[in-house]
């Protein structure tokens, strides 16, 4: 209900280990960052920096954003991720409704990251279509299912 309830502040410190991707050898800026390049390392989560990526954590396809030096942790701000499918590209868009699939051929109007929203131009009618960028390069875009309505 409306009863008031005491409250208190309290600040507390997460202490322990973790195992974090550290530099092995000197990575220049622009270069890609794999883990043949990497070692995974065992340090203090307290001296950590706040997006330091852990060592079971997937790189995937990125580039330094900067040099970075023999026994740098590294961090999400280090690296920047390259698209699976760049602005531009030709695509299939296909938009699907229950049963009913259509589709068309488009451009992509964005760098596409693989399961995430992107928004493509179909050629045909250069509609604007948002969806989502698949393993195989379509963009699908799922509508609800359309049903027959009562009252027939």
């Amino acid at each position: 209900g409306s009863d008031l309830v005491q409250t208190r502040n309290l600040s507390f410190r997460v202490t322990g280990n973790v195992t974090v991707w550290t530099v092995s050898t000197p990575i220049g800026r622009g270069q890609a960052v794999g883990v043949r390049a990497l070692t995974s390392d065992l340090r203090d989560l307290d001296t950590l920096p706040v997006d330091a990526l852990m060592a079971e954590e997937d790189l995937g396809t990125t580039v330094a954003s900067r040099d970075l030096a023999m026994g740098t942790v590294l961090c999400r701000s280090m690296l920047r991720r390259l698209p699976d499918v760049a602005r531009g590209a030709p695509v299939v868009v296909e938009i699907r409704t229950g049963p009913l699939s259509v589709s068309c051929m488009g451009v992509l109007q964005e760098d596409g990251f693989v399961g995430e929203p992107v928004r493509a131009r179909c050629d045909d009618t250069s509609s604007l279509i948002s969806g989502r960028l698949l393993a195989d390069g379509r963009v699908l875009m799922n509508l609800p299912s359309m049903t027959r309505g009562g009252g027939e």
